[in-house]
């Protein structure tokens, strides 16, 4: 990890995508503007990362520059993964897949990437504003609706983001995760809830936090096997109990 600060200078395109990808690797980065007092007839606005480059879409071709600059325009706000997988390298372009419990739809597809769009909303409720290079992650196709149900119902839209209290190996194809949680109201003794897009069943919920039961098949098959004490995880509580909640408070 680079424990000093890097300095981009400029804070147009290429300079503000420059310091995002930095800031995204987890690195203090400090952007400064180049332009000029008096704006020039080019600049519309005085934000940063205006486009004002006439030229910079003429070509298509990656290995010239302007055809390299679409290319990272497409891919910027994307999240790629890399999988093998041949289950999520066939599907349809369109194809809403689960990423640690956040529902998202793939945009391209190649070699053995998957490329999504990301929102605002999709970042800043989840962990995914906080992924660095080569994270693992959960993925999982939709359930078709002529299929067998093993679970419960998830939606994939993150109610909050929770962190690891305490993780205990029982023996040694079982473990108990305990995690904070500031919506205890939907959580109730052996019930349902999904953390980073695993159903699980809720052991022992209190005010403060509950736990649940991994088996050694989910740890194995799941990123469960990397995390530790104050990891972040994405939490969907049962739509079924915010269902009720709305039911009561309207009537």
């Amino acid at each position: 990890m680079i424990d000093k600060e890097v300095v981009v200078i400029g804070a147009g395109l290429a300079g503000s995508e420059a310091a995002w990808q930095i800031a995204n690797a987890g690195i203090a980065v400090k952007l400064i503007e180049m332009r000029p007092i008096s704006s020039k007839p080019a600049h519309h606005t005085s934000e940063f990362g205006e486009l004002v480059c006439s030229n910079s879409f003429g070509a298509l071709s990656q290995d010239r520059a302007a055809g390299l600059l679409q290319e990272e325009l497409r891919t910027f706000n994307s999240l790629i993964i890399k999988t093998d997988d041949q289950h999520f390298l066939n599907i349809d372009l369109g194809t809403s897949v689960s990423v640690d419990g956040v529902c998202l739809t793939v945009r391209d597809i190649e070699d053995n990437n998957l490329e999504f769009q990301i929102s605002n909303e999709s970042k800043d409720r989840s962990i995914i504003k906080g992924y660095k290079n080569n994270v693992n992650v959960n993925l999982e196709l939709p359930t078709k609706v002529n299929e067998f149900l093993s679970g419960h119902i998830v939606q994939g839209h993150v109610d909050e983001i929770s962190e690891v209290l305490n993780i205990t190996e029982d023996n040694k194809d079982l473990w108990t995760f305990e995690f904070n949680s500031n919506n205890s109201k939907y959580l109730v003794d052996k019930g349902s809830v999904t953390i980073n897009g695993v159903s699980l069943t809720v052991v022992n919920p209190n005010k403060n936090s509950f736990k649940v039961a991994v088996i050694d098949e989910t740890y194995k098959r799941t990123n469960f096997q990397f995390l530790e004490a104050d990891s972040q995880v994405n939490i969907e509580y049962d739509i079924i109990s915010k269902y009720v909640e709305r039911l009561i408070i309207d009537n």
